[in-house]
């Protein structure tokens, strides 16, 4: 990109330009036209042509231009020219260069019209706006067709409200010589009041001796929308559209860190359907799937906006209850177990499921998140153990004998590789006749420790 007044003055210029023409620095520092163009004009096959089409341009500044030069080197170099400044107020020409090298060697015998009219509406397929005293004083065609007339009226005036305060106070940043950051992704209402993501780059540059700001407009609407589709993906369970397991922990840890600074409480709950293997087995896999959607939407339908309900994986489902006391969140606990127990229609047919709930509060009965979430899963299976269709709290002895069951299934794996079991067999007599009928085996456990 390279803006230069009806002087011959060099407006503005970017890093693209400098490297693809190779100028020296002091060339274009000079901001003079002709520096740039002797400098340029030793890589052109047509120098001639060159410099009789840019005094062309010169007679006629109100003229905009396409064409295709190349260089001694091979490179091919699309070029587009429009004038700066409205048609009754024009104030130089704006030359933008795009290095088609590639795509011109491929396929210029057969689409070189076409790619003429491409690289055309390419090169105005942004906005180009330049604003002094935050006033619009130019925009080009593709902005005024975006946007409607900015001309007077300040960038912010198309800003999306929630995004003004963060472009004022870059603006600020600038005005006091601090260095910001060229390019800002920002929504806009264009002028059919649709909102439309772009990204902004500012350059200052110097307009009839005055300061002022050239901004580049890039709609970026769709790219930020495969952005969000694609984060949405990450975070959500496909069959439920729940949070999964990545969401649910990290919105689980924020709660139990504020309830943690508040002396609040957080519950978690895990719910698991119960016997769901029989409906996968007996209807198939789409039923059940089917049956994990309807008991996706029963939950939510009993929980506050500020709960979350999670899908874990399979049938399991975790549920978030923040800033609520305890015995709030067993009657809530208690509502979803009830919800549960309605008829589904799943394939066409009622079905009656039941689901198995653990309740945990934190932080007293878990300081951590994975620690939480594990005393929720412990009250969850002890609520199964019972007989299912129930909800379980969590209590501190669960923990204590789950881990005395481990650890005593590690012993018997052990005691088995250690040939520590033996096998005594005790007769079995008839009292009365004293007939040997039978016999008892017993196992007996000889443990290093002799217990």
């Amino acid at each position: 990109l390279l803006v230069i007044d009806l002087a011959g003055k060099i407006l503005a210029w970017n890093d693209p330009f400098v490297s693809m023409w190779n100028l020296p620095l002091g060339v274009i520092e000079s901001r003079h036209e002709a520096e740039a163009i002797a400098a340029i004009l030793g890589q052109v096959s047509d120098a001639d042509g060159f410099l009789n089409r840019i005094r062309e341009l010169s007679a006629r500044p109100d003229e905009e231009s396409f064409e295709t030069i190349t260089l001694k080197d091979g490179r091919i170099f699309e070029r587009f020219s429009r004038p700066l400044g409205p048609k009754r107020d024009i104030q130089g020409r704006v030359w933008s260069f795009r290095d088609a090298t590639v795509r011109r060697s491929a396929e210029r015998s057969l689409r070189e019209s076409e790619m003429r009219f491409r690289a055309f509406a390419e090169g105005a397929d942004c906005g180009l706006l330049i604003y002094r005293d935050d006033a619009g004083v130019f925009a080009n065609r593709w902005g005024r067709e975006v946007f409607g007339d900015v001309l007077g009226r300040p960038f912010w005036t198309n800003v999306h409200p929630d995004d003004v305060e963060p472009v004022k106070a870059r603006g600020r940043a600038r005005a006091r010589g601090e260095t910001v950051e060229n390019r800002l992704d920002v929504r806009m209402i264009d002028r059919h009041g649709a909102t439309r993501w772009f990204e902004i780059s500012g350059t200052p540059i110097e307009l009839d001796g005055l300061p002022a700001v050239l901004t580049t407009a890039y709609d970026i609407t769709k790219r930020r929308q495969a952005e969000e589709r694609t984060r949405h993906v990450a975070f959500h369970d496909a069959l439920t559209d729940l949070p999964n397991r990545a969401l649910f922990v990290d919105r689980a840890e924020k709660a139990l860190a504020l309830a943690r600074r508040e002396g609040d409480t957080v519950g978690v709950i895990l719910l698991d359907l119960d016997r769901f293997k029989n409906v996968n087995d007996s209807l198939g896999h789409d039923a059940g799937d089917e049956l994990i959607r309807h008991s996706a939407s029963r939950l939510r339908e009993v929980l506050r906006g500020s709960d979350t309900v999670a899908r874990l994986g399979g049938d399991e489902f975790a549920i978030l209850l923040p800033g609520l006391r305890s015995d709030e969140t067993v009657r809530v606990a208690l509502k979803l177990l009830d919800a549960m127990r309605r008829p589904f229609l799943v394939a066409s047919r009622e079905l009656r499921v039941s689901a198995s709930l653990g309740l945990a509060i934190g932080p007293q009965d878990g300081d951590d998140m994975q620690t939480l979430v594990k005393s929720a899963d412990t009250a969850m299976y002890r609520a199964k153990d019972a007989g299912r269709d129930r909800l379980q709290l969590f209590d501190p002895a669960m923990n204590r004998a789950a881990i005395r069951l481990l650890e005593l299934e590690n012993e018997l794996h052990e005691g088995l590789a250690r040939q520590e079991f033996l096998v005594y067999y005790q007769p079995i007599f008839r009292t009365k006749t004293g007939e040997l009928c039978g016999v008892e085996a017993l196992i007996r456990w000889r443990r290093p420790d002799g217990s």
